[in-house]
């Protein structure tokens, strides 16, 4: 998950419930939220594992180069496009001044 606002910008990975953890936090404003998660061919879950260098970003490059969908081996994204992209998604969350340990994210069901 990605929150973006002009040149600020946060990712955070959550967990199995959802929950997340931006480290140091985040400077108060609106944000556009993005949503990523991708899984190997065979269904397993991608992780971060930034002692090899991988990120998200890389993750998208893999799955553009295998033909998108987890075709020929490679990653396969499970949102919709329209929550993956800042210039698409509707999703927002607002960080008020002191912070929050509320910043709650509902991806609607299609």
């Amino acid at each position: 998950m990605s929150l973006i606002s002009g040149t600020n910008g946060y990712t955070a990975v959550t967990d199995g419930q959802g929950y997340y953890d931006i480290k140091g936090g985040a400077v108060p404003g609106k944000y556009t939220v993005t949503v990523s998660k991708f899984v190997n061919a065979d269904g397993t879950p991608m992780t971060v594992n930034e002692e090899d260098g991988m990120d998200f970003g890389q993750f998208e490059a893999m799955d553009m180069g295998a033909g998108a969908g987890g075709k020929d081996g490679g990653p396969k994204q499970l949102v919709p496009d329209k929550f993956t992209a800042e210039a698409d998604s509707s999703l927002s969350v607002i960080i008020p001044d002191g912070g929050t340990h509320e910043a709650n994210v509902d991806i609607p069901a299609e």
